[in-house]
């Protein structure tokens, strides 16, 4: 019987050359892989046993081709990957499938996650990526590296912060595509991959809502880049080499947040700030926002679609929805979602039509006052035009304290669910109100292209 101590582990050649002997010539030996040992382990090691037993978790693992890093015929993608409900990553194996969906080039998946990532749900990556003989690799990271910033990250995950660990992650790869989990990408992403950023640190598409003048972000506002060159990290070709030149990355950004506490997007600000300049601006088509194909009607198109600040909605009727929805699907994740999305989906649909039902019959009743209550945006605006009233002639309170509130059969409030940081709502069923009574909530009765929620 072996001592852990006493084992001299196999060497790179000879694991191959026992891979190669028993038939498991599709495996490789990847040199940070390592077996643990328990307390329990030392009975266990006789040689043969458990050398057996270390191929085959070995097999269990990397059951795929050879992977040589520097290949160039290999396209790099990464992906950062928090799942504390084990929820999300489906929509990182989604968009995998997406991308091995409509390319023939050879691939290498590289998941940056934390602890938060589970077995199960690794293994149906590990699925999704061997379907086609490509490659995937799990990658993990000290969360606790972000626990400074852990409440600065304003309704995003903290793996929205793991891409910055990549030019450290992988110190030998030259280059790698970045993409957020919330893509259906159609189209191929060799050509992407095979844009010249030789001179550039990244290559990004501009951000959708920045240059229509939807909103100002920080890094904009500040001057720390232009509004026709800040881009959005969603999709990120990156010169890893240039990147680790330009000094390292993770200690920039963490700079940059300390520097920049009213960031409201950190890890994108700072990737604009440091890298202007030095980034390739290319066509929206490699990072198209899905609210712009929905609000034109537009049939699908080769390009990235980004389901940003927004969800996979069936009830749009929109082909690039419907065609996200039959990929899913197809992963191993599918039969669980089928029916979770037609019923959220079919529920956005009836909860829509009562609210619409409820809040026109009580509008058209004679004396009815309607008071519009919070901050000026797209559906307080359009909640007026619903019930065919003039901004400049509405009574409109952007902010309302609980005592202000009249309750009477004749009042009813058109609210927006982010009045008063969120609170608008406790303010109105505190003093007594009732939803679809009382009050109504703009973005339940109004269209998803109108400020309505997505579900």
């Amino acid at each position: 019987v072996l001592n852990a101590v006493d084992l001299i582990m196999p060497t790179s050649n000879e694991v191959y050359a026992y891979l190669k002997e028993h038939n498991y010539s599709n495996v490789f030996y990847k040199k940070n892989i390592h077996y643990e040992f328990d307390s329990n382990s030392s009975g266990l090691l006789s040689s043969d046993f458990y050398i057996k037993k270390y191929l085959i978790d070995v097999v269990d693992q990397l059951s795929q081709p050879v992977l040589d890093e520097q290949d160039e015929n290999v396209i790099h993608i990464g992906f950062g990957l928090h799942d504390k409900d084990g929820h999300y990553s489906v929509w990182v194996g989604t968009a995998m499938q997406s991308i091995i969906d409509h390319t023939d080039s050879k691939l290498c998946f590289h998941i940056l996650h934390d602890e938060t990532v589970g077995e199960e749900n690794k293994r149906r990556l590990k699925q999704v990526a061997n379907q086609k003989g490509d490659f995937i690799e799990f990658h993990e990271i000290d969360s606790a590296e972000f626990e400074c910033i852990k409440n600065r990250t304003h309704g995003f995950t903290i793996g929205t912060m793991f891409r910055i660990m990549l030019p450290d992650i992988m110190p030998d790869l030259k280059k790698i595509i970045y993409l957020d989990s919330d893509l259906f990408v159609n189209t191929d992403i060799e050509e992407l991959w095979n844009l010249n950023i030789d001179n550039y640190c990244l290559a990004a598409a501009q951000d959708c809502s920045t240059i229509r003048n939807w909103g100002t972000p920080y890094a904009v506002a500040a001057g720390q880049t232009s509004r026709d060159r800040y881009f959005n990290a969603g999709v990120l070709c990156m010169n890893l080499d240039n990147i680790r030149k330009n000094g390292s990355l993770f200690q920039q950004v963490m700079d940059y947040l300390s520097d920049n506490p009213r960031t409201w997007l950190p890890d994108q600000d700072a990737l604009n700030a440091i890298f202007s300049g030095k980034t390739l601006m290319v066509d929206e088509k490699w990072n198209y926002f899905i609210d712009e194909a929905r609000k034109n009607n537009e049939k699908a198109e080769k390009k990235i679609y980004h389901y940003a600040a927004t969800l996979l909605m069936l009830h749009t009727n929109n082909e690039i929805d419907r065609a996200c929805y039959f990929t899913i699907l197809r992963t191993p994740w599918g039969e669980q979602m089928e029916d979770g999305l037609l019923c959220n989906s079919m529920g956005r649909i009836v909860d829509r039509t009562a609210m619409l039902e409820k809040l026109l019959k009580k509008a058209t009743q004679n004396n009815i006052r309607l008071v519009f209550y919070g901050g000026e945006n797209s559906s307080i605006r359009n909640a007026m035009r619903l019930l065919n009233r003039k901004f400049d002639s509405c009574e409109w309170h952007e902010h309302l304290k609980e005592n202000e509130i009249i309750c009477d059969d004749n009042t009813v409030y058109i609210v927006s669910a982010d009045a008063d940081d969120s609170n608008g709502l406790e303010i109105l069923a505190n003093a007594g109100l009732e939803n679809g009574e009382n009050y109504f909530i703009t973005q339940r009765f109004l269209h998803y292209t109108e400020g309505g929620f997505a579900l």
